[in-house]
């Protein structure tokens, strides 16, 4: 894991340095290349249904694009429901055209809710327990569309499917494909 941080923290030095280097270019990347965000967002997990809240910081740089997103959810593993508070970090591409939309693709890690079954050999409580620090991979897809002239606010649309890690008869994942809509500021 810290060999992949590195990396991205070296791409994302290079790609700055890249971008100080064009500043005599007369277009929006030039203009703009590295675009700190905020997003605050609110949508919905349609496979356990349930809302999906939070917020992301995000960082273009040229084409890659880098996100740290803290959200809530609940899940309902049968008798009470449980609150989710997650943590994704987030790292892809993006391109943006007519200056205002931008598409992007990222690839994450997401802690989500499991069960351990009474039966379990690490479950010594006598009855299911609910746990929050599984992680899984997930994938990203969205768009931010700009609705301001100065370029600043906009609007943020995405999907994201999480792959469960696979159960046995001890443990229970739970789903996650969320759908969310939020309004962003780009500094």
């Amino acid at each position: 894991m810290k060999r992949i941080i590195l990396f991205a923290v070296m791409v994302m030095g290079m790609a700055i340095s890249a971008s100080a280097q064009s500043a005599n270019r007369n277009d929006y990347w030039s203009d703009d290349s590295v675009k700190p965000s905020v997003i605050v967002f609110s949508g919905a997990n349609v496979l356990e249904p349930a809302p999906i809240y939070g917020a992301a910081v995000g960082l273009n740089c040229y084409f890659l694009r880098a996100e740290l997103e803290l959200g809530g959810s609940w899940i309902d593993p049968g008798a009470t429901r449980k609150n989710l508070l997650y943590f994704s970090p987030s790292i892809g591409v993006a391109h943006t055209f007519a200056e205002r939309y931008e598409v992007y693709l990222m690839s994450s890690w997401i802690n989500w809710g499991y069960t351990i079954l009474e039966g379990a050999p690490e479950n010594n409580c006598g009855h299911d327990v609910f746990e929050k620090d599984m992680f899984h991979w997930r994938v990203k897809l969205g768009t931010n569309i700009n609705f301001s002239k100065d370029k600043r606010w906009f609007v943020n649309a995405e999907v994201g499917y999480m792959f469960p890690k696979p159960t046995d008869s001890y443990h229970i994942s739970y789903d996650n494909l969320s759908v969310r809509l939020g309004v962003g500021y780009r500094f």
